[in-house]
């Protein structure tokens, strides 16, 4: 039987009150990093000494390894520095010690990741860290496979890929997400580089680690954009050759400098995406109905997915 139940993560960060509101039989709201608000709530005290032991929610032999939290960079379209704050890293000896014991339970992959990979260690010592970061856990004994994610282009630390030569047990695997190759795009989405910039990268990841697997992300729909950008950002794509490939449609995120250059309605939006990219990747909130607004949709669905989660652990725990 299930007592009581909790909610933490990104979307009661921003509409706590109004889940509680339209959601009343979730007993407690939690923001993104109040941990210890919630060990407070179940009756426990929170343990410094215990910080970096987990339980893993992944298969065994893999897990992540969040390096930093939050993001100083000011992209238009994005609500995660209001959601998660400021960039800051955990300390180098902090994240070899969650490695380790990842290791020492059985895990034999870890990928890292945090919404801004490529800043590492710039809020703890006015450097980019990644490349250390990568050198002191791939020499963790045991440890097979390191995979990085969620690399940002501008100001990518080209260390890091001197590190990945070296190094057997990091994989020739690099997640940089582009969003956009328009000049023009890229100026709207405020994302510190220009097309010229990121070819110049591309090539250079390319040539220093022959054979690396390239994912990235890109997004389309967003305000600005015509059918010359969005040509532009396929034949791209079409040159470039990405391993790997995510599209997604714009979402109009409140509070972001996008929100306020559009808001067309959530089907309108939809209809006009090219459907060559659409069919890719469509998040559900596009399903909502055209009437309601996007908070309304995004607590629907919260109540769906609460309800799904409670159902599946009253399965899990039924004899």
């Amino acid at each position: 039987m299930i007592r009581h139940v909790y909610v933490m993560g990104c979307l009661s960060e921003r509409y706590k009150k109004d889940l509680e509101k339209e959601i009343r039989d979730v007993d407690r709201y939690f923001g993104v990093n109040d941990i210890k608000g919630v060990i407070k709530q179940i009756g426990l005290t929170y343990d410094h000494r215990l910080e970096g032991e987990r339980h893993l929610t992944t298969p065994g032999h893999y897990a992540y390894l969040k390096i930093s939290e939050g993001c100083d960079r000011k992209c238009a379209f994005c609500a995660i520095p209001l959601i998660r704050g400021r960039h800051h890293s955990k300390s180098l000896d902090e994240l070899v010690r969650e490695t380790a014991f990842l290791v020492s339970t059985g895990v034999k992959e870890v990928m890292l990741i945090a919404q801004d990979t490529t800043s590492y260690g710039t809020d703890l010592s006015g450097q980019k860290s990644l490349g250390e970061l990568l050198e002191r856990i791939s020499s963790i004994e045991g440890l097979s496979w390191i995979r990085l994610h969620y690399t940002y282009p501008a100001g990518f630390p080209e260390d890091v890929l001197s590190v990945m030569n070296k190094k057997d047990n990091i994989c020739k695997y690099l997640d940089i997400p582009i969003q956009h190759v328009s000049d023009k795009m890229l100026k709207i989405m405020k994302r510190g580089y220009g097309r010229k910039q990121l070819t110049d990268l591309i090539g250079n990841i390319r040539s220093q680690v022959p054979g690396i697997v390239l994912r990235t992300t890109v997004l389309t729909g967003h305000p600005g954009e015509g059918d010359r950008e969005f040509q532009e950002l396929s034949d791209f794509l079409d040159e470039v050759r990405f391993d790997r490939l995510g599209v997604f449609v714009y979402s109009a995120e409140e509070g972001t400098s996008s929100f306020r250059l559009s808001s067309p309605s959530l089907s309108a939006a939809m209809g006009s995406f090219p459907s060559v990219i659409v069919i890719v990747s469509v998040s559900p909130i596009f399903f909502a109905d055209a009437q309601e607004n996007k908070r309304s949709a995004l607590i629907r669905i919260a109540k769906k997915s609460i309800i799904k989660i409670a159902y599946r652990f009253i399965i899990n725990l039924s004899p």
